[in-house]
């Protein structure tokens, strides 16, 4: 992004252009900590956990038309750009299980092991992953993040995650419904209360046809066609897809990365200049395509534009995912 911005400002460049560019650094892109943003959510510092729905909420992005970003990649093209592609959406679930503590050597009789429902809940959640269609990418990967508070005494809170991720709003909704059967089944088989709180995530990433375009000629004119691949359905999930169901909005990946894959430990930038420069390059040059000429291509791409939905129904939508329940037998 600051490389596209020092592009941006090279002389001749910004007053040629009819229209305006903002640079936004949006913080809680990665969706985790779950329990604390929840805790902020409940104290009314935030109402979404991830960052470009709280802008979205926030008018933040009312005046913008257009957006892009570009995410360095560990994955082929290693030596390129990825273009296209979709990314599925998700919701992220916070689950609670209240047992009973008792001694678990002397009288585990007396007690309702939350450990237990929880195990049996993640049982349930994978016996349903045969019913899951190919194309709905769905995807659910629980952590139990407390299991217990001593080894001796019976596990009487216990605390869990999961995304629950689809390539669709309505993929999304059918498994968030048959994940909570699981949860609902492991406190019923032991005996324990569940709490499920359900939070509302990110939508599937929609890349504009035409802005896709745009983008995928400068990039071939900086690293050449045969270094510009086409991306498919990917699993993971970005709060860009909830910029694409309102406007026309791209999200490529760059090379230039290696490790084990994206954002592990080992993870590091070994080629600057297509990671940073090339990437940075190619987003200026779309932004100059885009508003030059009288912003004709721009005006273009928003007029053939179909955006989802509007502010207001996405919020909307966003906020019917919330859901706070508690479950006993």
């Amino acid at each position: 992004m600051l490389a596209a911005a020092i592009g941006l400002q090279a002389p001749g460049v910004l007053e040629s252009l009819s229209g305006s560019v903002t640079l936004m650094v949006v913080p809680a892109e990665e969706y985790v900590e779950i329990e604390w943003r929840n805790e902020q959510r409940m104290a009314g510092r935030i109402e979404f956990l991830g960052g470009k729905p709280e802008f979205v909420r926030l008018g933040e992005l009312d005046d913008v038309d257009i957006c892009m970003m570009t995410h360095v990649t560990t994955e082929n093209p290693h030596d390129g750009f990825g273009v296209g592609g979709t990314n599925t959406g998700l919701v992220a679930k916070f689950i609670k299980y209240v047992g009973v503590k008792s001694h678990a050597g002397g009288a585990p009789h007396l007690g309702i092991n939350a450990l237990n429902a929880a195990h049996m809940a993640i049982a349930g959640i994978h016996a349903q992953r045969e019913t899951y269609r190919d194309e709905d990418m769905v995807r659910i990967h629980p952590i139990i993040t407390r299991g217990g508070s001593v080894v001796n005494v019976v596990p009487d809170d216990v605390r869990m995650e999961t995304f629950v991720r689809g390539s669709s709003i309505n993929a999304i909704r059918s498994a968030n419904e048959k994940v909570d059967r699981a949860l609902r089944s492991g406190a019923l088989a032991v005996g324990a209360r569940v709490e499920i709180t359900t939070l509302p995530g990110y939508l599937p990433l929609a890349p504009d046809e035409n802005l896709t375009a745009l983008h995928r000629a400068n990039a071939e004119a900086l690293v050449g066609s045969d270094r510009v691949h086409e991306f498919g359905r990917r699993g993971g999930s970005t709060d860009m897809g909830d910029l694409t169901q309102l406007m026309p909005g791209i999200h490529p990946y760059v090379g230039g990365a290696v490790g084990r894959s994206n954002h592990a430990e080992d993870m590091v930038v070994d080629d600057y200049n297509l990671a940073v420069l090339d990437a940075g390059k190619a987003m200026a040059m779309t932004v100059v395509d885009l508003l030059s000429n009288g912003a004709s291509e721009g005006i273009r791409v928003i007029s053939e534009h179909k955006p989802a939905m509007t502010k207001d129904e996405y919020l909307i939508l966003q906020r019917a995912f919330l859901s706070e329940r508690s479950y006993t037998e």
